[in-house]
This record gives C-alpha cells, structure tokens and sequence, in this order.
C-alpha cells in the first residue's frame, strides 16, 4: 500500500471544494466530500494502476493518471512512485482540466 503525499494545490484544490459543499450543503456534505475522498485515496493507494493515464497523453505528462470520484464530480490526479502515491492536483471535472494542470508544475 502506497502512502499518499499531497502536493500544495491539491490541498488547495480539496479546500476549496470542501469549503464550497460547506456552503452549499452544509458540515454534512462536506464532510461526505471528505469521506468520499479519503475512500477514493484509500483504493488508489491499494491498487495505483487503476486509475486511468488519458491525461497523460492530452497533457505530454509521462506516468500522470486520474481517477473520478463516485458521487462527487472531481478528478483526483496522481502519480505512482512507489512507495508514495502523489496526489497533484483534484479538480472539478467541468473545468478545463488542461488549461488548469498546464500551469501546474509537475511534483518530482
């Protein structure tokens, strides 16, 4: 199992969106934002191959994969390197995704 290490914009990117279901929703959707996302990390850590690496041919970004959460619409990106799975950058689906990870730099 790969422990998880957090880039600055996606602990960026995960406080904004709980903020915003706060507001939204309330503590109770946040909190099932926080859940939802701590599960998805919790597989991904488990099983990294399983996320898709479509972004990493669109964005020429070598080993970068994604994976969708279930109920909310985000995109968790990561990288697998072993024994850490680097979480870049979680970001809403609707968004352009390219233009937002174009001037992200890629954590080595």
């Amino acid at each position: 199992m790969r422990r998880v290490r957090w880039h600055p914009l996606a602990l960026g990117d995960v406080s904004e969106a709980a903020a915003w279901y706060g507001v939204q929703g309330g503590v109770a959707l946040e909190t099932a934002f926080a859940d939802e996302l701590e599960t998805a990390l919790g597989r991904l850590a488990s099983n990294p191959g399983i996320g898709s690496g479509r972004y990493a041919d669109l964005l020429r970004i070598e080993s970068l994969r994604h994976w969708p959460m279930h109920t909310f619409p985000h995109l968790i990106f990561y990288f697998d390197r072993e024994p850490h799975l680097d979480v870049w950058r979680v970001l809403h689906s609707q968004r352009d995704v390219a233009g937002w990870m174009h001037g992200s730099k890629e954590p080595k």
